[in-house]
């Protein structure tokens, strides 16, 4: 097992029972303008796995996702509360991106994981700390999604995210685990966990630092592709992880939708009242 590495407090948060969950919107800082429609990362067949949503693990995983790096992590989390996704889109192919818990029912990911291509997915099938082959926490489907409307009808890249309900505590009760979340406003230390295409269903985590904290993005440098879209970028504080970031795309630097008082009010809406749509 790796150094354990000592995270001091570095972070600048507002309280989260304090943020202002106001429907107005706010100007991008930085405007980000893409010029093609953005999709989950496609795959030409539906893999063997996913075709049962019962547990099922295999020899090698015993407490694989302990340690990230230098980093070792307790009882498999956070990497078991993130979660690949297998979609099957509205022209139906099937893709894939990376979703993670924040509640019982309440899955974030990036909002292009959800409607693309002018329409929602069809289903989703969620798979949290899935490993290769091994499904060690089993799965669930889902028909049930929520985003927000200056994404799937403006497209505005600021607002690239979104929420997968799933329809029972099912997977909750497996996983016994969700991520915290904040609103960070300094730069820092991060993590991102998830599905790079490269890695044939594997969870990855990458460790660094973010290079810019804007209004609406987090900026960093690390080596995302195709797959990792929805990850989660999360920091450890007081010994604790939140996820502050939803990865969108990659690029020179990398972006994730940055975690604000917007946001958070959103997520929280869509945990309490999961037929909502902002």
């Amino acid at each position: 097992m790796g150094k354990q590495h000592k995270i001091k407090n570095l972070f600048g948060y507002k309280s989260v029972s304090n943020l202002d969950t106001s429907t107005e919107e706010a100007e991008s800082f930085n405007k980000v303008v893409l010029e093609d429609d953005i999709i989950p990362t496609p795959i030409d067949f539906e893999p063997d796995f996913a075709k049962s949503l019962s547990p099922k693990k295999n020899k090698w995983h015993k407490k694989m996702f302990n340690t990230h790096g230098d980093i070792p992590f307790a009882n498999d989390y956070p990497a078991k509360c993130i979660c690949l996704l297998v979609i099957l889109g509205a022209d139906n192919k099937t893709y894939y991106g990376t979703g993670f818990m924040i509640s019982p029912r309440c899955v974030i990911t990036a909002g292009h994981c959800l409607h693309f291509g002018g329409a929602w997915a069809l289903q989703i099938k969620v798979f949290p700390g899935a490993d290769g082959e091994a499904i060690p926490y089993g799965g669930d489907i889902s028909t049930k999604y929520v985003s927000t409307n200056n994404w799937t009808v403006f497209k505005k890249p600021e607002h690239d995210y979104g929420a997968i309900i799933l329809p029972s505590d099912k997977l909750f009760n497996e996983v016994k685990g969700y991520l915290g979340f904040h609103e960070v406003l300094q730069k820092g230390p991060i993590l991102l966990g998830g599905y790079p295409i490269s890695e044939n269903f594997k969870q990855i985590t990458l460790q660094g630092v973010s290079k810019e904290i804007s209004e609406n993005y987090i900026t960093y440098d690390l080596p995302t592709v195709r797959g990792n879209s929805g990850s989660p970028v999360y920091i450890m504080h007081s010994n604790q992880i939140f996820a502050v970031g939803v990865h969108t795309y990659g690029g020179d630097p990398n972006h994730a939708v940055r975690v604000t008082a917007k946001v958070i009010g959103n997520w929280k809406n869509w945990i309490n009242d999961q037929q909502a749509i902002v």
